[in-house]
């Protein structure tokens, strides 16, 4: 089974934030296991610790800490989507 585009990704991240629970804990498995595989790209890498931290309730700078800038953009716009403002504006 193919692995879902990035808006699907992002999509599953703010579906499971919003649901919380088993499901932001499932969301959490699946985006460690697709993006955090030691021979994934570094940035893909860098989404998924972004994304993960998302999951575990991280929110504004805690959320975007250490990422590149690109990476933190994407951040930014599932803290968006759960109703959480971005600290920097990206």
């Amino acid at each position: 089974m193919p692995l879902p585009s990035l808006d699907e990704m992002l999509t599953l991240v703010v579906e499971g934030c919003l649901a919380g629970g088993e499901t932001a804990a499932q969301t959490r498995v699946f985006i460690e296991a697709a993006m955090m595989k030691p021979d994934a790209p570094t940035m893909i890498q860098a989404l998924g610790d972004g994304l993960t931290r998302v999951l575990d309730g991280k929110r504004g700078a805690e959320a975007t800490t250490d990422l590149p800038y690109d990476v933190a953009a994407m951040v930014n716009v599932v803290l968006r989507a759960i109703g959480t403002p971005s600290e920097n504006g990206a």
